[in-house]
């Protein structure tokens, strides 16, 4: 890691009195982030998980209406989303991973312009994607989940073939939202997300209940949303006193190969980890699909609640790539060190506190779902393995690793989840669902499995110092 003579210095853009680069009367070096600071990135991050899992969770009920089959077919496409989404995300976190860097670094005019070639590779992927999925819609819903019963491919279809449209919306969304994120600005993304939801909501009211267009009413609410999400959130990154501001003239946007191929070294080992972690979870999807009905819908619905409860934890995993990545930038160890530790800390006691109030609400969150007895106490079930087991080892397993991701060492992380996903999750799930024939819950049990060995993986990764000569900050100048 690159040493620094300034150990006082505050994140480029930061409100803090040690922006001058000034010295505190103190022994112990200035922090990089106040605890003011923190609870301005993280508390916007949190009601923006809260707002989205929300809305799922209503989602799944206003669908519910519909019938099992709808709730199943949308389910499935869901599930595809998330892989897609995953990709999306990825880059958008390598995006803000260098940004940061450059950010801890006071670099402008790099970050500036790794923003905008962020913007470009994630349009021209979006659009190449959506084409794609439009074009091979039924082959691909076929491959992935062979042969379910006609009524929920049908729901799948139809929802799949809209919601499609809606890919460009999301990657110039996600990346906007790193940007903003990058800059310690999450009310903004946060700000977005509210409107999005009341949009999407308000419009699978109307179209499902008043104009009764079902699956494809729920589909066009969301592209909608989508949509009106995106022009919001790139509206505010138009605003030129800000940091990374993205009104540039169009040769900004030209393909710059020295910036995206930084962008790349983190998006891409990221998005490998992230989409094959999503692809193990897709066959997993088509593995329940052949248990029938009443698996897939307890599956669905454990999951929409299941995502509730880790909403925290996952407002943390987020706000820890901006810190570690200004501190990385920074090139200060000993406050990269010290913010894993207490960003860490920090999110096992609210990821916990969360979950035990979460399963104290679950009797009265099922009440809102039309659903037999049989399907309900899977459910239950389901609840319990995952929220039971994440309360401990959620927060290693997944918020840990970006730590190390901020820090440049994305290789490894990207190896140990894929090797433990494809291993423990995947194969163990055939093991535990069909042999032993527990279905399901056989496959929750094989999650856990997969979370145990990425935690151990990752704790002696840091603990042997492992990841220190990745820490360095890159320099994307022409």
């Amino acid at each position: 890691m690159r040493e620094s003579a300034d150990h006082t210095a505050a994140p480029f853009g930061s409100s803090s009195g040690a922006a001058n680069g000034t010295s505190a009367p103190s022994d112990r070096p200035q922090r990089l982030f106040s605890n003011a600071q923190l609870r301005q990135l993280l508390f916007p991050l949190v009601i923006e998980n809260l707002l989205n899992n929300t809305v799922g969770i209503l989602d799944t009920i206003m669908i519910s209406s519909l019938g099992e089959e709808s709730i199943a077919g949308v389910a499935l496409v869901d599930m595809l989303a998330q892989f897609i989404i995953c990709v999306f995300w990825s880059l958008g976190t390598g995006g803000a991973v260098v940004v940061s860097q450059y950010i801890g670094a006071r670099d402008k005019t790099n970050a500036n312009r790794s923003a905008c070639q962020l913007m470009t590779v994630l349009l021209g992927l979006t659009l190449f994607l959506a084409l794609m999925s439009e074009l091979f819609s039924a082959h691909i819903l076929r491959l992935l989940f062979g042969s379910i019963e006609d009524n929920v491919m049908a729901a799948s279809m139809t929802y799949f073939r809209i919601t499609t449209l809606s890919f460009p919306f999301l990657g110039i969304t996600f990346g906007c939202a790193a940007l903003l994120r990058s800059m310690s600005l999450s009310k903004y993304p946060m700000l977005c997300s509210l409107m999005s939801n009341i949009i999407n909501g308000a419009g699978n009211a109307l179209l499902i209940y008043v104009f009764r267009w079902g699956v494809a009413g729920a589909a066009i609410a969301t592209v909608v949303a989508r949509g009106a999400s995106m022009i919001c959130i790139v509206a505010v990154l138009m605003d030129s006193q800000k940091l990374i501001c993205l009104k540039k003239p169009l040769n900004h946007y030209r393909p710059m190969w020295k910036p995206i191929r930084h962008i790349l070294s983190i998006g891409i080992p990221n998005g490998i980890e992230n989409g094959l972690f999503q692809f193990g979870r897709l066959i997993l999807v088509g593995l329940i699909a052949k248990f029938g009905t009443s698996q897939i819908t307890a599956n669905a619905v454990a999951n929409s609640i299941d995502y509730f409860g880790l909403l925290l934890g996952a407002a943390f995993g987020t706000g820890m790539i901006t810190v570690i990545g200004q501190c990385v930038g920074a090139g200060i160890e000993e406050q990269v060190r010290y913010y894993i530790r207490k960003m860490m800390g920090y999110s096992y006691f609210y990821h916990i506190l969360w979950n035990l109030a979460l399963a104290a609400l679950t009797p009265l969150i099922l009440n809102c779902y039309s659903l037999t007895p049989e399907t309900r106490r899977l459910v239950i079930w389901l609840i319990l393995i995952h929220n039971g087991s994440g309360a401990i080892l959620w927060p290693i397993a997944f918020i840990f690793p970006n730590a190390l991701r901020a820090a440049n060492d994305v290789r490894f992380t990207m190896v140990a989840s894929i090797a433990s996903m494809m291993v423990f999750r995947v194969v163990g799930s055939y093991v535990l669902g069909v042999w032993l024939d527990m279905k399901v819950m056989g496959v929750w049990v094989a999650m856990v499995i997969d979370w145990i060995c990425r935690s151990l993986c990752f704790l002696l990764r840091y603990r042997g110092n492992y990841w220190v000569p990745h820490a360095h900050f890159h320099d994307v100048s022409n």
